[in-house]
């Protein structure tokens, strides 16, 4: 099956969720469960179309979100200011499909997108974790770890998350 994640993660934690959504770009949210967990958080397709998860894990933030929230609209760039990290992306092994936009310090350093077996586009200088035959998931799954200072593999199933809807 594998994992399908629509997702941002960003080096720091925000007290305004709903502020933090309308700076990316999502847009207005509602909370809706303050008491969800993040097994319910780890896949896209598995959750509500406008739905979004925000997790606070290690020294960051890691959104998921539903399928009907455009993630080209997203923007990290603004909430990297200041010497942060962030990344907008796609993980979906179902559809062969796999995206990142990975910026720092406010400004856009590398651009990846992989679509059924073909590079579609590839910007940017690789990043460090970028090594030769590693795949276009373990790569994501390594930034979000590099990001937020805690692997996404470390992430406990009942860790708490909120869920948020857009409005």
């Amino acid at each position: 099956m594998g994992f399908n994640i629509l997702g941002i993660v960003l080096s720091k934690k925000f007290e305004d969720k709903n502020e933090l959504c309308k700076s990316l770009g999502i847009g207005e949210v509602q909370l809706i469960e303050p008491d969800e967990i993040f097994e319910n958080a780890s896949s896209s397709y598995g959750m509500g179309d406008l739905d979004v998860y925000i997790t606070e894990v290690g020294n960051g933030t890691l959104i998921t979100h539903g399928i009907y929230i455009d993630f080209t609209t997203i923007n990290v760039k603004p909430l990297t200011s200041g010497g942060g990290k962030g990344m907008r992306f796609v993980m979906g092994d179902t559809t062969g499909m796999y995206n990142y936009f990975y910026a720092v310090d406010g400004k856009g350093k590398r651009q990846f997108n992989f679509n059924q077996g073909k590079v579609i586009a590839d910007q940017g200088e690789k990043l460090a974790v970028e090594t030769e035959g590693k795949d276009v998931s373990s790569l994501i799954f390594d930034l979000i770890g590099e990001i937020t200072g805690m692997s996404f593999w470390n992430i406990e199933p009942d860790h708490p998350a909120l869920l948020y809807r857009k409005v």
